[in-house]
């Protein structure tokens, strides 16, 4: 079987089943890897490998982006991450993600025998890429090699620096809604309790919940 290699923004979610968009609309495009993005900031994409068979193992290796006037990204500016999808009324969405190196170096037959998915045909990735503030604007280019078994394949990445600069405090205000009760449900011996919206001990659960979230500058 030949391998293919898509790719998709942050926002779609892709079968790992038969490679399909789950949220209908536009799938998955055929590389060049097409990323805009300031500079201390994230540019973020998603590649989906396959058809794999059961025993390989799939790996994402990225490599340097050549830039400007001989600027450079190196390839520690990736982190590359295998996603572990979950069955939700009958289709599996890509969810958790794991770092490749936690995964086993990918997304291995261990890896996937875990996550309870079926015969998968093809493998996910989440794969985040940090411009640094000082990095020259302009044009990038370079690549990310994708390794099926004894198969591998150079996907381009190409990247546009803007001059534009993310300041490094936060101008919005972070919310953990919590509408009706979202807390207690983590707590069975108080969720048990009819009446436990006036128990002492769910006020302590409640005020340790926002205490961590004010810790963490949200509200």
């Amino acid at each position: 079987m030949s391998m293919r290699v898509v790719w998709c923004d942050q926002l779609l979610r892709l079968s790992p089943i038969d490679g399909r968009s789950l949220d209908g609309g536009g799938g998955a495009a055929e590389p060049p890897v097409r990323l805009v993005a300031g500079r201390n900031q994230f540019a973020s994409f998603q590649l989906l490998v396959g058809p794999i068979a059961k025993r390989e193992t799939v790996s994402v290796r990225p490599g340097a982006l050549a830039g400007p006037r001989r600027a450079c990204l190196g390839a520690d500016a990736f982190d590359v991450f295998v996603e572990w999808p979950h069955l939700v009324a009958e289709k599996w969405w890509p969810d958790a993600l794991v770092p490749q190196a936690v995964a086993g170096g990918g997304s291995t037959p261990a890896f996937r025998k875990q996550a309870g998915l079926p015969s998968t045909r093809f493998a996910g990735f989440w794969v985040d890429l940090f411009i640094p503030a000082d990095a020259a604007p302009g044009g990038y280019a370079g690549s990310v090699t994708v390794r099926v078994g004894s198969q591998s394949l150079a996907v381009p990445v190409e990247l546009d620096v803007l001059p534009a600069r993310i300041g490094d405090q936060a101008t919005l205000d972070l919310s953990f809604n919590n509408y009706a009760d979202g807390i207690s449900s983590g707590w069975p011996k108080v969720n048990a309790d009819p009446n436990h919206l006036a128990t002492e001990k769910y006020r302590r659960v409640e005020r340790g919940a926002f205490r961590a979230a004010h810790e963490a500058r949200g509200f």
